[in-house]
């Protein structure tokens, strides 16, 4: 061993020694300088022979090209190959393999095969190959090789996989067995090309949303809320009835959106009469409920509805709205004129309109003819 590193000391010399007058002296390979020797000041010093050193053994031993980039469909093999020339007494030193910097394993997704061979009276080739046989979109990435020489790395050019096809799944949602009412998550990711890859979860074969999640998705399932608490009435006008209430529990998703259902309480019993709905999104959880009838009462529920489903109605309560002014005028107006009698005769407005107890009319005239006058008067109706 000691014979063979002077000659690879002889070699580097008459190497450096061609392209200058003077003489350059390496220190040979086999030689390792030590490092982070502390100086008498206790400061750790790296010296300039040792990057020096490094330096010329990655010049004098180098990988040769390869292929820089290889795109490939998805199921095939594919196989990268790297050599390097060495001194021989290096010929049994081992070349890792790198995807995106970090060390293959042999045999996890990519076989090894090595060989090496003299190629002159000291010098000796080392080829590596890294074989895959069925390609996945998981193997994309950036190989490269690295060999230790002396204890110092020297590594080839990146070769850059691209997997061509459809995209596919890496990671799919598994099985689970969860008790009732508590979350839990599932978790997708695909990959492509093409890039970017879009993910819709299903339930059932429908959407659970219409807008994608990038890949990779994490999905929580939860389940539909339960119902709302603590339905009040906090005010209520002719028309117009507020109310609050309290959310139940959300069923690990947030609520979104509820829906009131209102009867009149007269046709309560009356399966066919009308449901008026009315729709909000929440929070806050108060609600003023318009276009209601005057001096009617009205049974009132809710409920509520996250990104699973809605949840049951609350317990109904009842408000009933006052009494408001007339939303029509009377109609069917005529007049009798006599020598010295005018009468004017009307029908009172329709009885949905009257919005309560009618007490009266006032009726506004004027005379035409001289000074225009205009006088008012109630009567009042028994």
């Amino acid at each position: 061993m000691k014979d063979r590193s002077n000659l690879w000391a002889f070699t580097l010399f008459l190497h450096f020694a061609r392209g200058s007058a003077g003489v350059f002296h390496v220190p040979p390979l086999t030689h390792v300088p030590p490092q982070n020797v502390p100086t008498p000041a206790g400061e750790s010093q790296s010296t300039a022979s040792d990057a020096l050193f490094a330096t010329n053994i990655r010049e004098e031993i180098r990988f040769k090209p390869g292929a820089a980039n290889i795109i490939i469909s998805q199921g095939n093999p594919v196989s990268f190959n790297c050599s390097i020339d060495v001194p021989e007494f290096y010929q049994d030193v081992p070349i890792q393999w790198l995807k995106n910097g970090k060390e293959l394993i042999d045999g996890h997704r990519c076989s090894y095969k090595g060989i090496a061979f003299a190629v002159s009276e000291h010098r000796a080739r080392i080829l590596s190959s890294c074989s895959i046989s069925n390609v996945l979109h998981s193997d994309a990435g950036v190989y490269n090789c690295r060999i230790l020489i002396s204890n110092v790395p020297i590594e080839s050019e990146k070769i850059n996989l691209q997997i061509e096809g459809l995209p596919s799944f890496i990671q799919e949602p598994e099985s689970k067995n969860v008790t009732r009412d508590a979350s839990f998550n599932l978790t997708c990711e695909a990959v492509g090309p093409p890039y970017p890859v879009d993910i819709y979860w299903l339930q059932n074969g429908e959407k659970m949303k219409m807008i994608a999640d990038t890949s990779p998705s994490v999905l929580t399932v939860a389940d539909i809320p339960h119902a709302p608490m603590n339905l009040q009435i906090k005010n209520q006008t002719a028309h117009t009835v507020v109310v609050s209430w309290e959310p139940g529990f959300d069923g690990y998703s947030s609520l979104n959106t509820c829906l009131f259902q209102v009867k009149k309480v007269e046709d309560a019993e009356n399966e066919t009469s009308p449901v008026l709905n009315y729709q909000t999104t929440v929070p806050p959880y108060e609600y003023g409920i318009l276009q209601l009838q005057a001096m009617t009462s009205y049974s009132i529920c809710v409920s509520c509805k996250n990104e699973v489903g809605w949840s049951k109605h609350c317990s109904a309560v009842q408000a009933r709205t006052v009494e408001g002014v007339p939303t029509a005028p009377p109609h069917n107006v005529s007049i009798l004129v006599s020598d010295s009698l005018l009468t004017v005769e009307w029908a009172g407005p329709p009885e949905e309109e009257i919005n309560g107890i009618l007490l009266g009319y006032m009726l506004s005239y004027d005379w035409e003819g001289g000074n225009s006058h205009v006088s008012t008067f109630k009567a009042l109706q028994s």
